[in-house]
């Protein structure tokens, strides 16, 4: 802790107190600019400061604390009847006020108090924030809405999912009460079921973590309702303590008419042959792919509580180990997901510019030039042509280290169509060649190539890799005959 005074002998006798009652390593400065100084050279749990000081008062240091060093927790001493400085703390951000006078033991256990309530609640306001970052990359490539909230029901965040299901900004979302958010009889069902599962004496059992699952209409901005089935968890920090609400959730109604009967019409006019079995198993993977989800997500949330307290290396490599398998889990369960839409819609003219554009646009927002010469070519493809080109471009920016260009030609050779992918990222090298498309090969899971294969397969179209070693990639995309052609006009 620092503790902040221009009066010498507070400061020692409260330093003297803290240090022996409330468990606290206290530094002691007697100026607001020595403040800052040792706030700049070392780390502290809080910050308490007098507010008449001579040369930067208590505000004037809060404000700088705050300018300087975000939501660190800050307590300010005030004397008696200034009420006016006690309302522009907590104004310009303090965490508490307290008022000096009367018995000097009681007001420094409760200074104590207000310290470990201020740091404990930072701590755990951290902790929520580090879950959702370590999760937000997965989450926001996971087609199942994710979401979390504080203990108030204050959305925290929203996957990208959730933000096209209702419509909105995650700035917006977040800025909406939670009868915003559904219709008034699932506001009223959703409310009961929290209400008997977040009661005081469950909430206060560090061992519970209640979970439930409801079904729920949202509201979309355009007025339209969808019906999901969510999944809500309590979320707690390494001490028990609650954090807020997980919660997952998929469409049911949408899902359902897809999976109801055919996926679209054929060439002729018929519907592509889809037996009971393949809809049944159909949708079991759906399920089993969900309810895996939410498991790999209690998984990785409870290794990342341990790990804060793991007081040893081996058992924190071994916690690495565990959330590492969960990944590679999720990404198998992803991959199955998609691998599942291959060959399941029939093969379509698709425009190899519009392809290649929305794909290069990752590679535009980490600020790598791009370039496409692709004309008014199209491909006769499976409509997961896309993944095609985000495969590779998300290649180029995990594995070339160095890539500063992705570009995208066609052109004819005799009768085929040649489109070519190259970047000026370290290449591929010779003894990876060979194996470059083997379903389980590469350096993550192996996936990504193998799919690019086989939805390219889907209409006889091939591909392979010529790159030099050090220079960059070159992945040749051959159409041949009839799979490719120049859209007129």
């Amino acid at each position: 802790m620092l503790l902040i005074d221009d009066e010498p002998d507070v400061l020692d006798v409260a330093r003297q107190f803290l240090e022996g009652t409330g468990g606290f390593e206290v530094h002691a400065c007697r100026s607001g600019r020595e403040a800052l100084a040792a706030l700049d050279a070392g780390s502290y749990e809080a910050v308490v400061a007098d507010y008449a000081m001579p040369d930067m008062d208590g505000l004037d240091l809060l404000r700088e604390v705050r300018a300087s060093f975000g939501r660190m927790p800050f307590i300010l001493l005030t004397g008696k009847g200034r009420e006016d400085v006690a309302i522009d703390a907590l104004n310009n951000g303090a965490d508490f006020y307290l008022r000096k006078g009367g018995d000097p033991s009681l007001m420094f256990a409760d200074l104590a108090r207000k310290v470990q309530q201020a740091a404990g609640r930072r701590n755990a306001e951290e902790a929520l924030r580090g879950i959702e970052e370590r999760y937000r990359l997965i989450t926001d490539n996971t087609a199942d809405g994710i979401w979390m909230t504080d203990m108030d029901l204050n959305v925290t965040y929203a996957s990208r999912s959730i933000l096209a299901m209702r419509g909105c900004s995650e700035a917006e979302l977040k800025s909406m009460k939670l009868s915003d958010h559904l219709t008034p009889r699932s506001h009223e069902k959703a409310m009961k079921a929290l209400g008997d599962e977040l009661a005081p004496e469950r909430l206060s059992d560090p061992s519970l973590r209640p979970s439930k699952v409801i079904e729920l209409e949202f509201k979309h901005r355009d007025g339209t309702v969808h019906l999901s089935e969510e999944r809500i968890t309590l979320i707690r920090d390494a001490e028990g303590s609650p954090l807020g609400l997980l919660g997952v959730g998929r469409i049911i109604s949408g899902r359902a008419a897809r999976r109801n009967g055919f996926d679209g019409e054929g060439q002729d006019g018929t519907a592509p042959a889809r037996t009971e079995a393949d809809r049944r198993m159909g949708i079991l993977s759906d399920i089993t792919r969900h309810d895996i989800l939410n498991q790999l997500t209690v998984i990785g949330l409870t290794a990342n509580i341990l790990k804060q307290r793991a007081g040893d290396d081996r058992t924190l490599r071994q916690l690495e180990i565990l959330e590492g398998a969960a990944e590679n889990i999720h990404q198998q369960i992803k991959f199955c997901r998609e691998y599942e839409k291959v060959g399941s819609s029939a093969p379509c003219w698709q425009s190899l510019a519009e392809v290649a554009r929305h794909a290069l646009g990752a590679a535009e927002e980490r600020d790598v030039g791009t370039a496409a010469s692709l004309g008014r070519w199209e491909l006769f493809a499976d409509p997961m042509l896309g993944k095609v080109f985000d495969n590779l471009v998300d290649n180029s920016l995990r594995h070339g280290e160095k890539v500063g260009r992705i570009a995208i030609d066609a052109v004819l050779e005799g009768g085929d169509l040649m489109v070519d992918y190259t970047d000026d990222g370290v290449g591929i090298a010779e003894r990876e060649k060979g194996s470059l498309f083997t379903k389980g090969y590469g350096k993550n899971n192996g996936l990504g190539l193998f799919m690019v294969k086989e939805i390219l397969g889907i209409t006889g179209i091939g591909i392979s890799e010529d790159g030099v070693p050090g220079q960059g990639v070159r992945f040749r995309i051959r159409a041949p005959l009839g799979k490719h052609r120049e859209r007129s006009g």
